[in-house]
């Protein structure tokens, strides 16, 4: 009598299934090509702006074609809004850590770590004076939520007794926000390395308690 088989693929059939990617290796090129065109775009939009870049420039920055390019961002304001979204998320994450500090010490250390997109933000933002600029709304939207995330934080300043007196939560976040623009700005044109000390002078300002700390 004969014994019932096992069914089993053939040995060819399993050893193809066995050598088959475990990830789409197309897609996980396309995705860090896209990253890549990301990166590019921000550091030349931060130095040239929107105006001042073309999607050629960005490609030979990168190393792909024209059409390549194209095929990730089919025209440049599609790519600026993926950038501004990519940034901004960046620059609230470095709005939000300013606004964990609790010592000057840490406000210091904090200066250190800002970011290129916090410049392409400020960049971006002497951009959209012109009401037909793409990136316009989006923008005021992230500083309108930067805004309101940095008056919060004075509220609490506020409620420590260490905000100036004669100085609102709203006024203060709306100064250092507007500091915090002019200063990337500045830093960008002149490289004098005066950020620091500018931006330390304007938070002595509106907490006048920083000074026993120096």
């Amino acid at each position: 009598m004969s014994t019932p088989s096992t069914t089993r693929a053939p040995m060819r059939t399993r050893r193809r299934e066995q050598a088959r990617p475990r990830v789409n290796l197309t897609k996980a090129r396309g995705e860090q090509t896209r990253e890549l065109i990301l990166t590019e775009a921000t550091a030349l939009f931060a130095v040239y702006g929107y105006r001042g870049t073309s999607l050629r420039d960005i490609s030979e920055r990168v190393g792909i074609s024209h059409p390549g390019m194209l095929h990730h961002f089919p025209h440049k304001e599609s790519l600026l809004l993926a950038v501004i979204d990519r940034a901004g998320q960046g620059y609230l994450q470095v709005v939000k850590d300013f606004c964990n500090c609790n010592s000057f010490e840490e406000i210091k250390a904090w200066q250190s770590s800002v970011t290129v997109e916090a410049t392409l933000v400020s960049v971006l933002m002497a951009e959209i004076v012109d009401e037909e600029h793409p990136g316009r709304e989006p923008l005021l939207e992230q500083r309108a939520q930067v805004e309101s995330i940095v008056t919060d934080y004075f509220r609490y300043v506020q409620s420590r007794g260490d905000l100036a007196d004669g100085v609102t939560p709203d006024f203060a976040a709306r100064m250092l926000v507007v500091h915090w623009m002019g200063a990337f700005l500045r830093e960008r044109l002149t490289g004098d390395q005066l950020y620091d000390d500018d931006l330390g002078q304007c938070l002595r300002m509106l907490m006048p308690r920083l000074r026993e700390q120096d």
